[in-house]
This record gives C-alpha cells, structure tokens and sequence, in this order.
C-alpha cells in the first residue's frame, strides 16, 4: 500500500509541475500577445464562488463539481490544458507520431529545416524533457578514449646468466621477451559528427574517427653476460649469441624498441526502423517519468589501420686478441608491419531515453579486405680504429631468408560493440560514458614474424586482435 500511494504521490507532483510550466508558458503568452481573450466563468459551481463566478472577463471559471472546464482563449489557446473528470492532461508534444510527423516530428526538423533560434549550448531542461525534442539537425560529439590493445606476443629476444650457461636456453634467465607487450592502456581521441537528411529523423549521415596514442616500450641491458638466444637450424639445439662476455668483451649493450598505433574511420547512413513513446498514463511523454525508444539501422564505410614495430640492436667491444683495440660491432634488426582494413559496414543502434538519462547499444560488423604488409630489414657495422666501417647485410635475426618486404591480402571480418549511456544537461548538450570492443582477425604484428630457427625459411604469419575500453565525452546538437 505505501508503494502505491508513494507512485500516486510521485504522479501528482509530476502533473502538478506540467501544469505550473503551463502556467508560466500563458505568463508568457499574456507579456507577448497581451490580455487572452477568455470569456466569464462558467456556471457557479460548489467550487464556482471561489474560482469562477467572480472573475471579470478574462478570468478562469470552473463549472460544477470538477466537471466543468478550464479553457484559455487568444494566442495560447486550449491546446494547453483541459479540466474533466478524468483529471488534467498535457498536450502532446508532437502534432503526430512518428514517422512522418506534423510541425515538429520526433527529431525536430521542422520540415526539414533545422528548428530553434537559440544558437548556444541551450536551455536548462525543465519538466518538458524527451528523445530528439529539441529541434536538432546537428550533432556533433568529441570523446576522450582509455583502451587497452591484446598484447603483441615476443619471443625471448634477451637473455642473461651465468658464464657457465653462456645466454642459452633454457638455463639462462629471459631479460625481454617470451611475453606479451604494448597490452598497456593508452589515451585516445575520437570524434563524432552527424546530420539529418529528412524530417522526422529519418533518415542521415553519420561520420565518425578515433586515434589512439602510440603505445610501446623500451629496453636496454648492460648486463655483464648478454646473449641473444636462438635455436641451430641444423642441430635443433638451443644456443645464443653473446653481446657481451667476462673476458671476451670490454662492454656491450642492447636495446629494443617498440610501437603500436592505432585509427580507424567510417562514414555511414543511418536510417530509423521503429519509434515508440512510452505513454504516462495521463502524465504526458514531456514528462521526466516517461521514456522513449528508437531502432536505426546504419551502413556504409568502414576503414582500421593497425600499424606496429619492433627493433633489437646490439653493440658489442670485442677483448680478443685477433680483433684490433677498440673495435666495435653493431647489429640491427627491425620488423615492421602494417595492416589496412577497407569494407563495408552494417549495423544496428538500439536507443532509449527516460528523463535525462539515455543509453544507447550498437552493434557492427565490417566485412572487406585487409591489406597486410610485413617489412624485415637488418644490418650490421664493424668499425676499426683508423680503418673506415664495414656495412654489411643482415643483422642477428635477419638475414637471406627473411629480408625484404611481403605483401598479402585477405578477407576480414571486423565487429564491433559500443555501449553509450548519456545524461542530459541541457536541451542541447549531453554528457556521455561508454564502452568500446573491437576485434579482427587475420592481423599480422612483429612478434610473430621472429623466428628463433635462425637461416628458417619466412611465410607471413597472423593472429587475431582486440581492441577494448572505456570512452568519456561530450555531444552537442544544433
């Protein structure tokens, strides 16, 4: 019973605002037209003495028990409220339902034409307040990113131990590699625009770009045993490659490097399927305890560029005494690859709105041709005192085997799922908070172009990626 009476109470304080924004928009109806033209009151009533017989022209009047009617003439006429029996009703906020639609349809293009003189951020919402009320043609929404990528997989790349181990596998200990990297969160930036074509919202464009910042690491070791493990291509066995040795070396180091970055872009149509109005028994779909929905199916074109690196060098001073004092030798090896997805998009964006909250589910899929690009390239440098240096082709893990660059295309599947929730803090401005998950497959990245069977013949290989994370913003309509 209190739960009843608590919903009762709710829906009186919620009719009883409707009718004070009545009240104030016949205020304002009076200082622009002047006087309404209403008539005397009505019949003297049980209530007629108090609000209706005594009233001059151009007052209210009240008939009999609450069964009479309140009208107001002149400019703000008796579209605004009606006194029965059945209790007080606002007026609809739209002359029809969508589609189609009168004046003002569900998206507010007033026959096409972008509606409302205010040219600011708009008006603090009142009890007035519904999906695509305010007469907007524009929209335009920026939005700050936090996501995390899947980890690009590495094989061990350095190792460090004791001199008897000598760097190799699986005695030694593995400094860089043998785990996922560049799977840290990073900030991005994406950007929204949009734009009715028709009235009613039915139909419009859509276009939309996110960037994400590079994400990488990097690594250096001096340790006092350096290796660079790998397997004999004809023995099978485990070995390495010292960088740096007591008693074989005067120093050496070495460092790897990392990147990744990410963008992305589409340009769709998006096109309304269903509408509804959730009806407030009596209340009005104005009011803040009503709500509205709306299924748009949206499709175009869809672009995602996935590019990334990875570089191992070495430089190592030789103590041995065929080699002259002071000579150095460095190595290089660097792995790039490079993948574009181009196809198209479809899609489907389930929106509700109740006050001033709003949510919104949409769910894509891209379906077209992703590019991939694979570059190896790697070299190494013997440089002697007084003697000029010595280039030469190939560094540790590159070589005549795998140096060059390597094309392929494939066809490629890319979802997607954003989940949005809003808040309305004016008629025109809204908050927003979501959530972003990406996948695709057929992906290829650096680590896993590096084989550790030196002198193994190369093929492309490729995984499957993840993109996923939280959005924040904000979006304006005009």
């Amino acid at each position: 019973m209190r739960h009843v009476r608590f919903r009762h109470a709710i829906a009186a304080a919620v009719c009883l605002t409707s009718l004070a924004c009545i009240g104030l928009q016949s205020e304002l109806a009076f200082a622009q037209y002047g006087p309404p033209g209403m008539g005397g009151g009505g019949p003297a009533g049980p209530y007629g003495p108090m609000m209706g017989g005594g009233m001059p022209p151009g007052g209210m009047g009240m008939g009999g028990p609450m069964g009479g009617q309140m009208g107001m003439g002149g400019p703000m006429g008796a579209q605004q409220a009606s006194w029965s029996a059945g209790g007080m009703q606002a007026a609809p906020m739209y002359a029809d339902s969508y589609p189609g639609g009168g004046e003002q349809g569900p998206g507010g293009c007033n026959g096409g034409e972008c509606g409302g003189e205010d040219g600011g951020i708009g008006e603090p919402l009142g009890p007035q307040l519904a999906l695509w009320e305010s007469g907007s043609c524009w929209w335009v929404r920026g939005e700050s990113l936090y996501m995390q990528q899947r980890g690009m997989h590495t094989p061990p790349l350095v190792t460090t131990s004791t001199p008897v181990v000598g760097g190799a596998l699986p005695g030694a200990t593995v400094l860089f590699g043998g785990r996922d990297i560049n799977n840290d969160f990073t900030f991005g930036e994406k950007i929204t625009f949009g734009k009715w074509l028709s009235g009613g919202d039915a139909l419009g464009f859509e276009a939309n770009y996110f960037h994400l910042n590079p994400d990488g690491e990097n690594f250096t070791a001096t340790n006092a045993v350096l290796a660079i493990p790998f397997i004999d291509a004809n023995t099978g066995m485990q070995d390495a490659i010292l960088v740096n040795f007591p008693g074989l070396g005067a120093g050496g180091n070495v460092n790897v490097q990392s990147h990744s970055e990410v963008q992305s872009a589409s340009a769709l149509l998006r096109k309304a399927i269903n509408f509804n109005e959730m009806d407030c028994g009596g209340c009005g779909c104005g009011c803040e305890c009503c709500g509205s929905w709306r299924l748009d199916f949206v499709g175009g074109y869809r672009f995602f560029r996935l590019g990334e690196d990875l570089s191992l060098s070495t430089t190592s001073i030789p103590a041995n005494p065929v080699v002259a004092g002071g000579t150095t030798i460095s190595t290089f090896d660097r792995f790039d690859t490079l993948n574009e997805f181009h196809g198209g998009e479809l899609g489907l964006d389930y929106q509700t709105q109740i006050g001033r909250f709003s949510t919104s589910i949409l769910t894509k899929v891209g379906l077209g041709n992703l590019h991939q690009r694979v570059r190896i390239d790697g070299g190494n440098v013997v440089t002697v005192p007084g003697v000029g240096p010595a280039i030469g082709v190939g560094g540790i893990l590159t070589g005549a085997n795998n140096l060059g660059t390597f094309e392929n295309d494939k066809f490629a599947v890319l979802p997607e799922v954003n989940l949005l929730v809003g808040y309305q803090l004016t008629s025109k401005l809204r908050a927003t908070a979501g959530y972003n998950l990406l996948y695709i497959d057929n992906v290829v990245r650096p680590g896993d172009q590096i084989s550790r069977v030196l002198g193994a013949n190369y093929t492309i290989n490729d995984t499957q990626y993840i993109l996923h994370g939280a959005t924040a913003g904000l979006e304006f309509r005009y």
